[in-house]
């Protein structure tokens, strides 16, 4: 029994670690090209003999799936990496360019199409099929809460993220408008006089926890109001429950103290009902 046992996982890992065939779609009108890379935590690398592939417009082209790899410690990521132009270096840190993951688990048919910001994205079969769903999901709290979302100032303008090696412009306006503030706050706090080029730029970061994380977070900014503590940061970093307390403050236009008495009743309420 044993020995049968022995064979049947045996059998099964060889059919989940061995190279097999991969389906991997076009669904843009433009040609696709991509090249298989393995990852290791932030980094990927091009795998050896591995040249890079084109996918024509509105095609599928069947390749085999890379193998299976490991490192003393964990498993490599297997990665199809993709662009409109063949340029796909040897080195490339996860994340900078459009990827999907290959692994065994994700199935065999892959697709890459465009967003609604035509870009292009990566998918297996069951987020594909979920796009649907998905958008309509998304449809559905928008149109909930539409009023609310077209009041706000950022109503009209896309989400971001800026890619660089530098501050952006309007965070270096942010810090030179901060700066002020943040060193007549750092010599009240230590008694001094700070020199411009000396003083130091604070940052304090949130953990996450649900509503302990949130209220823990709202007692810590009330607490660094009144030692002279907040005026001295530059920068606050949340995690999941600190950010409920972080954006909602920020938001509601309020000081802490009023903030913290409105959470105060509204958690009351909530934990009654």
């Amino acid at each position: 029994m044993n020995k049968i046992l022995g064979m049947i996982i045996v059998t099964l890992s060889y059919s989940v670690i061995r190279a097999d065939k991969i389906n991997i779609t076009n669904k843009t009108d433009k040609p696709i090209y991509g090249a298989f890379y393995y990852t290791k935590g932030i980094t990927s690398e091009r795998i050896e003999d591995s040249a890079p592939f084109t996918i024509e417009q509105n095609t599928t082209k069947t390749l085999e799936r890379p193998e299976f790899k490991v490192y003393f410690g964990g498993t490599y990521d297997r990665d199809l990496y993709f662009a409109y132009s063949n340029d796909f270096p040897q080195i490339i840190q996860k994340g900078a360019r459009h990827f999907v993951n290959l692994g065994s688990t994700r199935g065999s048919d892959f697709y890459i199409a465009e967003n609604e910001y035509h870009e292009l994205d990566g998918y297996n079969a069951l987020t594909w099929a979920a796009r649907p769903a998905l958008k309509a999901i998304e449809n559905t709290i928008y149109e909930a809460n539409r009023n609310t979302l077209l009041k706000t100032p950022y109503a009209h303008k896309d989400a971001r993220v800026r890619m660089g090696n530098a501050l952006g412009s309007e965070e270096i306006q942010f810090l030179q408008n901060r700066s002020p503030i943040t060193e007549k706050a750092i010599g009240n706090l230590l008694d001094i006089q700070t020199k411009k080029q000396n003083f130091p730029r604070i940052a304090v970061c949130f953990s996450g926890g649900g509503y302990r994380a949130m209220i823990s977070t709202a007692g810590f900014i009330a607490g660094a109001e009144k030692i002279g503590l907040l005026d001295a940061i530059s920068y606050q970093a949340g995690l999941s429950g600190s950010t409920w307390a972080i954006a909602a403050w920020l938001q509601s236009g309020k000081n802490i103290d009023s903030f913290i008495n409105d959470l105060y009743v509204k958690l009351n309420i909530r934990s009654l009902s």
